[in-house]
């Protein structure tokens, strides 16, 4: 619900000049929610937990946006659809902001951001509906009408189950190609073979979630086949390489999770102290 009151007198909200501060009031407003269902214990459902801090911030996000000053970039006022979208991009990017890392690709966004929304299903790996995850992706820089049908392409995303018609349009069920579990190597090499990539040949790496379950599924072996394996596939693609072990850093906050554990012994691997030394990414500065 939306109500729509008239202000006497207000500054534009430039969203240029102030983005870092919007993303910083996301981050706040996350954490507050998520505090507040924790307090509420045995009230809320854990399975909806994810969801609901999801919804529940983004309205609050809209909130923000719509507090009586109009929203404007580069002088120029945003629309409604305008607007709907960068709430849902100040969100991914508080996300991003809680788990301390330093993304910059679509995908390993839109996969951390749908990994701490959605709960695991019966086979271990998040399910969720085409119009949620259409949501998301207008947090990830994705603006394309088929933004999921390119996920999938991708092997980020699989289409699972029938489609469902509803009254308004028909909904697709996605799975998030993800470790159903830690420490087996037969399940990373089957999820490569879902990415449709190959850890020996990384010019088949198509995407940082590609390189960062290659990188896990060497991190089961020996330190010194992993630094090797390692370094090589750095040289062929140093870019991907390294928003992969930022999205390691991402994911070793999912308490439960399998990828955590996993993502932790990528991080321990390469020292635990891996920087970044990619600097101010494009997707950063386009922001401004």
């Amino acid at each position: 619900m939306i109500a729509w009151r008239k202000i006497k007198q207000a500054e534009p909200l430039d969203i240029s000049a102030r983005y870092d501060e919007l993303v910083e009031k996301a981050v706040k407003a996350l954490r507050d929610v998520e505090k507040a269902l924790a307090e509420a214990g045995g009230d809320v459902v854990s399975e909806l937990y994810g969801v609901t801090i999801y919804v529940m911030t983004y309205a609050r996000i809209l909130s923000i946006l719509a507090s009586g000053r109009r929203p404007v970039k580069a002088g120029r006022p945003l629309d409604s659809r305008e607007i709907a979208r960068l709430a849902s991009e100040i969100l991914a990017r508080a996300y991003v902001k809680e788990a301390g890392a330093s993304l910059s690709h679509e995908d390993s966004i839109f996969y951390l951001v749908v990994k701490k929304v959605f709960p695991r299903g019966e086979e271990g790996r998040r399910l969720a509906s085409s119009s949620d995850l259409i949501l998301l992706s207008y947090g990830v820089g994705v603006k394309k009408e088929r933004a999921l049908e390119d996920l999938e392409r991708r092997g980020v995303l699989k289409a699972y189950g029938r489609e469902e018609e509803t009254e308004v349009a028909s909904r697709k069920t996605y799975m998030l190609i993800e470790p159903a579990k830690s420490g087996d190597e037969t399940e990373l090499s089957q999820i490569l073979r879902m990415h449709n990539v190959y850890p020996e040949n990384p010019a088949t790496f198509k995407s940082p979630v590609h390189v960062l379950h290659a990188l896990m599924l060497y991190a089961l072996k020996p330190k010194d086949v992993f630094t090797k394996y390692y370094e090589r596939i750095y040289l062929a693609n140093p870019s991907l390489v390294s928003e992969a072990v930022e999205l390691a850093k991402a994911l070793t906050t999912l308490e439960g999770d399998p990828e955590a554990e996993l993502a932790s012994r990528v991080i321990e691997y390469l020292g635990g102290s891996f920087k970044n030394k990619r600097g101010v990414s494009l997707y950063d500065f386009t922001k401004h």
